[in-house]
């Protein structure tokens, strides 16, 4: 009991701390590693076992189901920061909304953080979320709840497992059981986790796990107990738990990590949808080039991204380089901000490049951001499906990309853009330089390309295919109590004594 007040006080200053200093110094303590330290810390602290799927098979063993209400649609996100996913629960929102359907009772958004703070924009997409009318607010703190009123099996392994995971997943169970969801639908593995063991625990008929990348052994968010919590989720009834990606490469991937077929993960593809009244004015357009002080009469090659690692912004700077020798007057854009920005800065100096490339921050009309540019490229090394991809081809642009997980699928290779399957500058570089010189092949892109996300990535498609994974109206009343493992002895090995 020491210990662990020991560590909940540690975890607490640990929590408070490091924000204002990563504010003054973000090489030094980035946000994951900052994340890990304070898993790792804690863990040592408490003299935690390395977590298990058994943990998580108790922990589920004895549910206390509420009746649902028909309908009600609860949607959880670990906040709104200017993120791909993030983008994506906002224009799920708004699509659900407009949608119309009868089946549809209300619409709650729940997320971990909604204010911004000196590192991160947390509130970046609210504004967006807000339009469709749901209501969109903070997931409520129930520190003053005794553990002796949840479920038995989560009982038995609160001490076993991180503090701050046991927590969240208290804070969603209670949320659950006060909202009654027909359907709980949570984004990005943090989320999954969390929202995934309590909306079992609470006994939600339909639960969806919306992966939104590759698996999280790419990430240095990754931690010990996602592996064993999503495999012990993925016991669960097949019409319960329902497991969803937005592209194939990464339902591929999961399926892999999680030693599932991979026909048990759907694919629903991201969503765009502009109106023409939303295409950027070439007087903007004009007024950015202008800001930024870029001649009117020269390429620029532009990116929208987190500068973080999995997005190798550094590989995209040195193809900048090596595109400015064979396009002199070439100019270069990146929108965008992220742990690495110090590095990036430096590369820039080093590479001879500091006139002719703009580090800008977060843009909040993505599309302004893009519209002046000539061609969008990303070198990323695992992606999902990326917005910036998606947005760039809707206005006509030619991307260039690398074979990132679904990156690949978001083009259509040779036509709207080229898939590069080297993280090679030199041959990234090529394949850009190749493109601004065909006027061809830019005028092919600038046709197809909005004919390509029209036809593949809309929005009433992507209504259509998430209302049919809710299956509303079409759920058993309610769950039956469960409890199989809560009350006999526990296996050997299975939890520390």
């Amino acid at each position: 009991m020491v210990l662990r007040t020991l560590a909940s006080f540690v975890i607490a200053i640990a929590r408070v701390i490091p924000r204002p200093l990563v504010a003054i110094y973000p090489r030094v303590i980035p946000q994951p590693l900052r994340q890990k330290l304070l898993q790792k810390l804690s863990k040592l602290i408490l003299n935690l076992p390395t977590p298990t799927v058994d943990h998580f098979r108790i922990m589920l063993s004895a549910t206390i189901p509420v009746d649902h209400i028909p309908g009600r649609v609860v949607i959880t996100c670990g906040s709104l920061r200017p993120g791909g996913a993030e983008r994506q629960v906002a224009n799920t929102l708004l699509g659900l909304a407009r949608s119309g359907s009868p089946d549809i009772e209300s619409l709650t958004l729940l997320c971990d953080f909604l204010r911004r703070d000196a590192n991160d924009q947390y509130d970046f997409y609210l504004p967006l979320a807000r339009e469709s009318g749901a209501t969109v607010r903070v997931i409520r703190k129930q520190n003053g709840t005794p553990i002796s009123s949840m479920p038995v099996g989560f009982q038995r392994v609160k001490d076993q497992l991180h503090p701050s995971l046991i927590a969240d997943i208290r804070d969603l169970y209670w949320e659950f059981r006060s909202l009654r969801p027909e359907v709980v639908h949570a984004w990005l593995d943090w989320q999954n986790v969390r929202s995934g063991l309590a909306a079992v625990l609470a006994g939600v008929p339909r639960i969806i796990l919306s992966g939104r990348n590759l698996s999280p052994i790419h990430f240095a968010l990754n931690t010990d107990y996602f592996h064993p919590a999503y495999c012990a989720l993925c016991e669960r009834d097949q019409n319960q738990v329902i497991l969803l990606n937005n592209s194939q490469a990464g339902a591929n991937d999961y399926a892999a990590w999680l030693s599932i077929p991979a026909e048990r993960i759907r694919v629903s593809r991201n969503s765009v949808q502009f109106s023409e009244a939303m295409r950027p004015t070439r007087e903007r357009s004009a007024a950015l080039r202008a800001r930024l002080r870029i001649p009117v009469d020269v390429p620029v090659v532009g990116g929208m991204f987190r500068f973080n690692d999995e997005k190798r912004p550094l590989l995209w700077l040195q193809t900048a380089a090596r595109i400015a020798q064979a396009l002199p007057e070439a100019h270069f854009v990146l929108f965008g901000n992220g742990d690495m920005r110090p590095q990036m800065e430096n590369l820039v100096r080093e590479l001879g490049i500091v006139t002719r490339a703009h580090l800008e921050r977060n843009i909040d009309r993505s599309l302004e951001g893009l519209a002046f540019c000539d061609l969008i490229l990303l070198t990323s090394r695992a992606e999902g499906t990326p917005n910036v991809l998606l947005e760039a081809q809707w206005l006509g642009l030619p991307v260039v990309t690398t074979v990132a997980g679904g990156a690949a699928e978001a083009v259509k290779d040779g036509v709207t853009g080229r898939v590069v399957q080297q993280a090679d500058a030199i041959v990234i570089a090529d394949a850009v330089v190749k493109i601004l010189k065909d006027r061809k092949f830019l005028e092919v892109a600038r046709k197809e390309g909005p004919a390509f996300i029209a036809a593949n990535y809309g929005m009433e498609r992507m209504v259509r295919e998430t209302l049919a994974v809710y299956e509303l109206g079409r759920i058993a009343k309610s769950l039956k109590p469960r409890q199989e493992y809560a009350d006999a002895p526990l296996k050997q090995g299975w939890l520390s004594p």
